[in-house]
């Protein structure tokens, strides 16, 4: 994967979130909702099952909107999950789960904005899954079982 990878996929996540930020709800789950599938194929084996198993009530009720009507603009940093480790640009918490996360995957962290840099709201675990996006938010929160709190 080359730097104008990541640049795309960047690209193409700011323009979903910025289609699909003010929901509603079905909106978002229709668009970001992970198959068995993205489970397993995010992250390393049993893993997979821990995650899915963890966002199951996340999904049931899933945010109504990501954004508010003073947001004017999303930013979204992509990386690799093989970088995550070591990336000051997502929470700390990627740290723990590193070696969970399969090696080959772009994940995104983003941020929307109001007026003049104000009133941020910040989330993470974007993923993009070829032509289709799948939302793990804060994954440490949901694979902690053996590993200490963050």
């Amino acid at each position: 994967m080359t730097p104008n990878d990541l640049a795309e996929i960047n690209r193409r996540a700011v323009a979903l979130l910025g289609r699909i930020a003010r929901g509603p709800v079905e909106v978002i789950r229709s668009a970001l909702q992970p198959t068995v599938e993205d489970y397993e194929a995010v992250f390393i084996g049993d893993a997979a099952k821990r995650a899915a198993a963890g966002y199951a009530d996340f999904w049931i009720n899933p945010p109504a909107a990501l954004s508010r009507p003073v947001h004017e603009e999303v930013r979204v940093v992509a990386m690799r999950s093989e970088e995550l480790g070591d990336a000051p640009e997502f929470p700390g918490g990627y740290r723990k789960i590193a070696h969970l996360l399969a090696p080959g995957h772009v994940w995104c962290a983003f941020k929307f904005y109001g007026a003049g840099g104000t009133d941020v709201l910040a989330y993470n675990g974007l993923v993009a899954r070829g032509d289709r996006w799948a939302w793990f938010p804060k994954p440490w929160r949901v694979l902690a079982v053996g590993l200490e709190a963050c």
